[in-house]
């Protein structure tokens, strides 16, 4: 009687796993909330409805609607653990396991750890017990594969990813906004250099392969920018305070003027710290994700004025000119 029991409540669960692994396909950021549980099992889940904006996005990828994505938001709003970690075990279960990724970040051992986690969520038993169809085999941090020919690499700008190559390119921060150098030229130029000469090479099939680029702007030559020059993406923007006239604002943001985007996650109080702390330019773009040429915290562009070009041209306006003892420029190149 045990055994038929057993089988019966083993029979009962299979059942339970499958209604829940079609429940879940059919959407990822219903996905997003049991996986979080696996991944962060003290930490409590809370949801906010720019998840489901980076979700719908992500799913259009996922139905080949959308080849290249630029999803823009400010540091600590899930960005990477919605696009670099739980999205692609999505797309392994629900998608195709045979899908290989070409992933990057500014940092390898950054890159090498959102994919390990997305690894440690695969080989879970949560995970397992829903979508048993593939094995996973080579299980390094940096690289691993499946037995149905899915593959992921992390890599990082500057590191040797020549012979492997994606279904999905993933690039999740290019560049690292903490460091004193992140708006030089030179870590622009390096970076931009890279996408082209490495990145555009490592589609598995430059006509279907699709790239996301997932990061906060932070210069308005930045990666974000450079590959907006090269062809058209769809941007999904999301900055910390709703503007209106952003350029690219999305049409279906539900906020009003001035609201933030995560007020449970981060207020009023913590939204000003941060600004304050990253300093006007910075928060521009990191937070607003309106990049522009650097201006200096001291002087301000606003604060300029100009004399009327026709005061010099016009020799009826000489006795309005204005008299000088003398003309300084001031000319700052530390690039």
């Amino acid at each position: 009687m045990s055994d038929i029991l057993d089988a019966l409540y083993g029979e009962r669960e299979k059942r339970l796993f499958q209604a829940e692994a079609e429940e879940y396909c059919g959407c990822f950021t219903e996905f997003i909330k049991p996986a979080w549980a696996v991944l962060k099992p003290a930490e409590p889940y809370h949801h906010n409805w720019h998840i489901d904006a980076i979700g719908e996005h992500l799913e259009a990828v996922s139905r080949g609607e959308v080849k290249r994505l630029q999803i823009w938001v400010p540091r600590a709003t899930m960005k990477s653990m919605n696009v670099s970690i739980f999205w692609p075990a999505w797309e392994w279960a629900c998608i195709g396991s045979w899908i290989r990724y070409w992933t990057a970040s500014y940092e390898l051992g950054l890159a090498g750890r959102l994919a390990g986690k997305t690894r440690d969520l695969m080989a879970s038993d949560w995970y397992r017990n829903r979508w048993p169809t593939f094995n996973l085999l080579k299980e390094g941090e940096r690289y691993y594969s499946n037995d149905q020919g899915g593959t992921r690499l992390a890599t990082a700008p500057g590191s040797t990813a020549l012979g492997e190559h994606g279904h999905r390119i993933i690039i999740d921060d290019p560049i690292n906004a903490a460091a004193a150098d992140a708006t030089s030229r030179v870590v622009l130029e390096a970076t931009n250099e890279w996408y082209d000469a490495t990145v555009q090479g490592s589609k598995a099939d430059p006509m279907s392969a699709a790239e996301v680029i997932i990061m906060q702007r932070l210069h308005e030559n930045d990666l974000a920018a450079h590959a907006l020059s090269r062809e058209d993406w769809t941007v999904l923007c999301l900055p910390e305070r709703y503007e209106g006239n952003h350029p690219y604002a999305w049409r279906r943001d539900p906020r009003n003027e001035g609201d933030l985007l995560w007020p449970s996650h981060r207020d009023e109080t913590a939204s000003d710290a941060l600004a304050r702390s990253l300093g006007s330019h910075r928060a521009a773009g990191q937070m607003q994700q309106r990049p522009s040429a650097r201006e200096g915290e001291i002087l301000k562009r606003h604060w300029w004025r100009f004399y009327h070009p026709h005061l010099f041209q016009d020799e009826e306006l000489k006795n309005r000119r204005p008299r000088f003892q003398a003309v300084v420029q001031s000319i700052d190149c530390p690039q």
